[in-house]
């Protein structure tokens, strides 16, 4: 009984104690997120392209690194040339 009643006052203890400065994330980190450890960006752009003189064709845009790159194994298991790109 007393340690749920500390546990408590702790709590309110510390939602009392606000912060006063507004902080703000950087550039960096409004487009990307770590989520269960693989980051997750908001524009992340596969290209492919058959040989070295085709024009870069668009695949699709994903959510991840991770998603994007997979995409990218799948292309290259075809045997098609790969570019990742990210945008910031």
């Amino acid at each position: 009984m007393l340690r749920r009643s500390l546990c408590a006052l702790a709590a309110v203890a510390g939602l009392s104690i606000g912060s006063t400065a507004q902080a703000q994330p950087s550039d960096y980190y409004r487009n990307h997120h770590n989520h269960r450890g693989h980051e997750i960006c908001r524009d992340v752009r596969v290209f492919y392209r058959g040989c070295a003189t085709e024009r870069w064709r668009y695949y699709g845009e994903f959510g991840s690194e991770w998603q994007a790159h997979a995409a990218a194994g799948r292309l290259r298991a075809r045997g098609l040339e790969v570019s990742v790109r990210i945008s910031r």
